[in-house]
């Protein structure tokens, strides 16, 4: 009996001894090993379901790590997502780093955090090329826009982006810049809000070339002079693509004043007066920037801005009735300045 145990043992010994001198087979794929105990988990947070437990020490393979807090990976052959913090890879190891884009459908509101409630960082436009960085939950994804801020933007706005990132939409325009119209007199500023810095006033018909478009209620643009600013978006008009200017015409155009009135720098009361050009003279047309502003020329070769109100078209360039200036006493009771 004595024999037959030893024996029974000896066998055993040899068959421990044989398998401890084998090498270990390791899969070619498993490049990465957990730290600790933790949850394989449906998706990259831990809102997601658990789809099993992964004890400490567990090889498992690492499939992407575009996601810098949540790994995708594959483990006891189930593929998932666990929390980057408790796997560490192997040396060398050569993982998938193509990070998933999204493109906003419309301009929407960047967070600090996942929530309506959390601060607002800004706006991101329609059309921006987005990267994920993790999805927070079906809601809510973090994001890094093209300047590389990170924040939180809804899910309801996003749509997966398959093209090149090449045509991102980070505050510039494309080489056919659009254009807009002004549909009244606006304040122009120089930032994207009522309360920041007043830089002027852009005429109504004023035709600006779009810069970018900061979010739904402001527009930063360029002013036919070349002056960068914001306009609300409220007074603007998608502008008419047209082949040339109204006023390519080789027949010019004379207008007479009416009354005594203010000539300005700009399409606006508000701009800085010139001088008077007095009742009677016969000024020439360059161009119509508004409703109620005419660019023209006076006799003495001065350009400027007049209010149509004040003007009459006449025939032909005749001899005017003032020399534009020379009454200085009468300012036209005001009258310009109303508009």
């Amino acid at each position: 009996m004595k024999e037959s145990v030893k024996k029974i043992v000896c066998l055993l010994l040899i068959c421990l001894l044989v398998i401890s001198s084998c090498p270990i087979s390791i899969s070619a794929a498993e490049n990465a090993e957990t730290t600790a105990g933790v949850y394989l988990r449906s998706g990259p947070g831990t809102n997601y379901s658990q789809l099993d437990l992964v004890y400490e020490g567990t090889r498992i393979e690492v499939l992407d790590t575009s996601n810098s807090q949540w790994y995708k990976v594959k483990a006891n052959g189930k593929e998932g997502y666990i929390t980057s913090e408790w796997i560490e890879l192997d040396e060398g190891a050569t993982v998938n780093t193509t990070a998933e884009k999204y493109k906003t459908t419309t301009d929407v509101n960047f967070r600090q955090g996942p929530s309506s409630f959390t601060t607002k960082i800004g706006t991101v436009p329609e059309g921006t090329i987005v990267t994920l960085i993790s999805k927070y939950n079906s809601e809510w994804y973090k994001i890094k826009t093209p300047e590389g801020t990170e924040g939180y933007l809804c899910t309801d706005y996003l749509v997966k982006y398959e093209g090149s990132s090449q045509g991102s939409s980070s505050g510039s325009t494309s080489a056919s810049a659009e254009k807009y119209k002004t549909t009244t007199n606006v304040n122009f500023r120089q930032g994207p809000s009522s309360f920041t810095t007043k830089i002027g006033v852009v005429a109504e018909g004023t035709v600006v070339t779009l810069i970018s478009k900061y979010n739904s209620e402001w527009y930063k643009i360029k002013t036919p002079e070349g002056v960068e600013g914001y306009l609300c978006t409220e007074y603007l008009v998608k502008a008419e693509e047209t082949s040339g200017s109204e006023n390519n015409n080789t027949e010019k155009k004379y207008y007479k004043t009416t009354t005594d009135v203010n000539f300005r720098s700009g399409p606006s009361s508000q701009t800085t007066k010139i001088g008077t050009v007095t009742e009677g003279t016969v000024v020439t047309f360059i161009e119509q920037v508004s409703t109620e502003w005419f660019k023209v020329q006076t006799p003495d070769g001065t350009v400027g801005y007049l209010c149509n109100l004040y003007l009459v078209e006449c025939e032909g360039n005749t001899e005017s009735e003032g020399s534009g200036s020379e009454n200085e006493g009468n300012e036209n009771n005001g009258n310009e300045n109303e508009n």
